[in-house]
């Protein structure tokens, strides 16, 4: 007694781009981007004054930062006006690294606007 089976649809095709030498490569899907909350009620992050900088960290989960930013009256424009080498003195060798990073990157971000 012989059995038959369907072969699905996929199977088919397949085997049809094996045979016919086209495959197909899978589109990789590239890794999330952080999503940043930029306040869009203050206006531009150039024109934010130090409280709205102190919001903007609070919403991004980076209130470490909160007092070193709130002691040195840091706005938005003296925020993207930060040098790397600034911002190492201010904040690498005080905090760790995975925040500098995500505060760092944040304010590259702010410049693009």
């Amino acid at each position: 007694m012989r059995k038959f089976f369907r072969k699905s649809s996929s199977e088919g095709k397949d085997k049809d781009k094996k045979a016919s030498g086209s495959s197909e490569q899978p589109q990789q899907q590239q890794p999330p981007q952080p999503q940043w909350d930029m306040l869009p009620d203050s206006g531009p992050p150039a024109e934010w004054d130090s409280n709205d900088v102190i919001r903007w960290i609070k919403r991004n989960d980076l209130n470490v930062f909160k007092e070193k930013l709130h002691a040195n009256d840091i706005g938005g424009k003296q925020l993207m006006e930060i040098s790397e080498m600034q911002f190492q003195t201010m904040f690498r060798t005080k905090f760790r690294k995975p925040y500098c990073d995500k505060l760092w990157e944040g304010i590259q971000m702010m410049k693009k606007l």
